[in-house]
């Protein structure tokens, strides 16, 4: 593949139902979001299409026993590859860390399957580990899909999205840790401290890993320790603040960070069903993206 035909191609976005994009924003970039499965006995559903965030957390209220999730097999990102570099297209797909899901190797086993990894020449697939979640993976979408349509090439885009894995920040104020500890996402210890001692944790993502972050005693204390967290950070790139369908803490959180970032650009999302499973209902999240300090914006 040649350097002039690389930099010719349209570069495609594919993500994943864990980055939590909002619908309006990925039709509105052209990103193509692959669903997870949310499994509630013998009935499965693929999040975000056939069970939407309500729809789930009134499930959820309901159930004695936790739903399950599932990856998407690789026949259907297959399928998708197969459309998207049917016009000469090539394609970086954008996926949750590999230690807390196997999407990135279904993804990447599809793509190698149909030989687009590392072709002789033709368009190329590029599946990349984000080691992230959430809207962490949304603002890389956002931004590749960005660059994509500047006209970016496949190396361009890679490379912005490899520089933006350091410095993406996920964090979460929860309720308890009862359904990370139950999904194995979290050691015992720390669940059992989280609902034991009425202590309301703040849990990061690092190294692709869920690991506590600290303990405060009131969800308001959380909320702006949190804001305090982000503030330490310095310039931003991107802030979003997701929720499990708690518009209550979420808005308390969006005024604590307006000192921060202006309201105007905090994007406000929901936490899917997939990532519900593992975190519970009425969990309130900041997901942001630290400045590029080349100077240079995101995608340009």
């Amino acid at each position: 593949m040649t350097d002039r035909a690389a930099t010719t191609r349209r570069v495609r976005v594919v993500t994943d139902s864990t980055a939590d994009l909002p619908h309006e924003v990925a039709h509105a970039l052209g990103i193509s979001v692959v669903p997870l499965n949310v499994i509630f006995g013998n009935q499965q559903f693929a999040d975000g299409v056939d069970l939407t965030g309500p729809e789930f957390y009134a499930r959820l209220s309901h159930m004695k026993s936790l739903p399950t999730t599932a990856q998407p097999a690789p026949g259907l990102f297959s399928n998708l590859y197969q459309l998207l570099t049917s016009d000469d297209s090539d394609v970086i797909s954008l996926h949750i860390s590999c230690e807390l899901s196997g999407v990135f190797g279904s993804a990447h086993l599809a793509a190698d399957s149909l030989g687009l990894i590392n072709p002789a020449s033709g368009p190329r697939v590029s599946v990349i580990d984000t080691r992230s979640m959430s809207m962490c993976i949304g603002w890389m979408a956002i931004f590749a899909a960005r660059a994509a349509r500047a006209g970016k090439s496949l190396v361009e885009v890679m490379a912005l999205v490899q520089s933006m894995i350091p410095r993406v920040r996920i964090m979460g104020a929860f309720d308890t840790l009862e359904m990370l500890q139950r999904g194995g996402r979290i050691g015992m210890a720390q669940a059992f401290l989280g609902t034991m001692l009425a202590i309301k944790p703040i849990i990061q993502l690092k190294d692709g890993q869920v690991e506590p972050m600290e303990r405060v005693r009131t969800k308001n204390r959380a909320l702006q320790r949190m804001a305090d967290i982000v503030a330490s950070y310095g310039p931003l790139d991107a802030l979003s603040v997701v929720h499990g369908y708690d518009d209550e803490d979420a808005a308390k959180l969006v005024e604590m960070l307006v000192p921060i970032y202006p309201r105007d650009q905090i994007m406000i999302g929901h936490i899917g069903a997939v990532l519900g499973t593992h975190i519970g209902p009425r969990a309130v999240g900041v997901c942001c993206v630290i400045a590029n300090h080349s100077g240079k914006e995101p995608g340009k």
